[in-house]
């Protein structure tokens, strides 16, 4: 895709097929992230047009950084970002790839 740069990566993160670009990092599941950790959004599933729908309402989007105030083995997860929080529900987690942040 000459036009476009030849992105590796759709605007969700995920890998385009045939692209000619390095292979992209996967990153893990954001419900096995501990609390307080630091993360970066890697990719989003896109299985489920609403929850990129809400991810993309609430600033949960590939190259964001989050803090993550309360783990997901509770039940759901959150992530902040400076004064705004987002919420995410179990199954929500599983769908969100996100990598730590050094």
């Amino acid at each position: 895709m000459p036009l476009l740069g030849e992105p590796a990566a759709c605007p969700h993160g995920n890998p385009i097929p045939g692209s000619v670009s390095p292979k992209l990092e996967s990153g893990r599941n954001l419900d096995v992230v501990d609390k307080g950790n630091e993360i970066m959004v890697k990719r989003i599933t896109e299985q489920d047009s609403r929850l990129r729908e809400y991810s993309h309402r609430s600033g949960i989007l590939p190259g964001a950084r989050h803090n993550c105030p309360h783990s997901a083995s509770a039940g759901a997860s959150g992530l902040r970002a400076g004064d705004q929080t987002a919420g995410a529900g179990m199954q929500a987690t599983h769908w969100i790839f996100v990598r730590p942040v050094a």
